[in-house]
């Protein structure tokens, strides 16, 4: 079982939302992958899709809070940088222990709860603000 891009996630703002089910999707097949006991070197691809897909998404937010003088600019990076880490934690955990039972709870529970959390949350008062400023385009 994967996690959904609800519509209570969506931001409306199409580049964000697009980048948001990538990211998902991705998660899902790093998810599936594991559960279904690929081998290392598919998981491997795909932590490594994420972790270069975290960081092309992130830069295009903090492109947009700088653009905009977004005023939550540095907290926001704050919560990007934590979840780039959590990344490089993780690909170095698969590369010590391989897909194991724990690896996936951890993928699971870390990676799908900060998403979900930051997307509600942090993403969804970003686009808030962009959307009230009278100069905001894709």
């Amino acid at each position: 079982m994967g996690i959904l891009f609800t519509d209570d996630l969506k931001t409306n703002i199409i580049s964000i939302d697009f980048q948001h089910q990538e990211l998902f999707k991705v998660t899902n097949e790093l998810l599936g992958a594991c559960k279904e006991g690929k081998g290392s070197e598919a998981i491997s691809s795909v932590i490594n899709f994420l972790e270069n897909y975290v960081k092309t998404h992130f830069q295009n937010e903090e492109r947009y809070m700088l653009q905009y003088n977004y005023p939550g600019y540095n907290f926001h990076k704050i919560q990007h940088e934590t979840f780039i880490k959590k990344t490089e934690e993780l690909k170095d955990t698969f590369k010590k222990f391989g897909p194991t039972l724990s690896f996936t709870i951890t993928v699971s529970s870390t990676i799908v709860n900060w998403l979900v959390n930051h997307i509600r949350e942090m993403d969804r008062e970003l686009a808030n603000y962009l959307k009230k400023q009278n100069n905001f385009k894709e």
